[in-house]
Formats: structure tokens, sequence, C-alpha cells
């Protein structure tokens, strides 16, 4: 097993409807996505314009180290800790290759836990993963859809720690 973690190219991305104003008021950098720390996060907000239900998709992607595992890569696990607060409802999912991707996981709001995404193959080619394919994808993320419970809240979302996980048969 190799596990990936950012190493350059921290970019924010969101949906085109967003209802509400996107923000960042805490950023990391990509040393900071793999510290183990909750002092330092990403912190998406999106603030009510009062119109309409606040709801958005955010999200941040990074470059990754480079992956050197020489073996049959059997999957690809890409985690991130994260949590929500002031959400009606959130989900999660893995974002990489321009797109999300894996199933929606619903988000907590007690406090930061771990989300997983497994990927047996790779979703945009259906064809094994390899080394050389984990590393042309410059834009592995996470993705988070937020609904607030009104058009009077505010809507946020954490994320503490990111990662990727190449696994293979070792030799």
């Amino acid at each position: 097993k190799q596990t990936l973690y950012p190493s350059s190219g921290r970019t924010q991305v969101q949906s085109d409807d967003v209802v509400g104003t996107v923000s960042w008021p805490t950023t990391q950098t990509a040393a900071q996505a793999h510290d183990a720390s909750d002092a330092t996060f990403d912190h998406a907000l999106i603030t009510s314009d009062g119109s309409d239900t606040t709801v958005g998709s955010v999200g941040v992607t990074y470059a990754l180290d480079t992956c050197t595992y020489a073996g049959v890569v059997d999957k690809v696990r890409v985690r991130v800790r994260a949590k929500e607060t002031g959400c009606a409802s959130a989900d999660i999912k893995s974002y990489f290759a321009a797109s999300e991707r894996g199933t929606y996981q619903m988000l907590g709001s007690a406090s930061a836990a771990w989300y997983e995404f497994d990927f047996a193959v790779n979703p945009v080619t259906s064809a094994a993963w390899t080394a050389a394919v984990i590393n042309a994808i410059t834009d592995w993320g996470w993705w988070a859809e937020l609904i607030s419970p009104d058009e009077f809240v505010d809507i946020n979302a954490y994320a503490y720690e990111y990662e990727v996980l190449v696994y293979g048969t070792d030799a």
C-alpha cells in the first residue's frame, strides 16, 4: 500500500447553481491537509442571500505526491476527514479528473469524521489503475453538497485531512 498526500496546487471548486455567496474564511496548505490537526482546515462558507434556501456544492482539489507503487493496483481509496454546520442536509463525495466521483455519503455535524470512497477501476475509463494513470490526474479532492434549513441560514463545510491510498498485491 502507498499513501499519497496533497503536494501542491490547491484549488477551490464550486457548482454553478449556488444560492448565496461562497467564501473561504479559512484555508490550509497542501502540507496542512495531512497534518492530523484540528487547528488547520479548509472552511467553505455559503452565506444566505435571504431570498431562498441557501444551497450549493463546493470543494477543494490538490496535486498529489508521485505514485511509485510498482505492483498491480487492486483499488484506490480516497479519504477525507470533514464535517458540516448549519445544514439541513449535507453530503460529501470524492472529486478527481474534473468531476465528482463515487457515491454521496451523509456529512456529519457533531465532529469531523473520515469518509472513504473506494474505486476498483478508474471510473473515467473503466480500466485498471496504474501508477501512471494515478499520476496523470492532477485534481484530487473532495466535493460537498450543502442545503440550509431555510433562506436565512449560512451553511459551512470543513475539511481537515485528505489522502489517497493505493492498494495492491505486494511483491
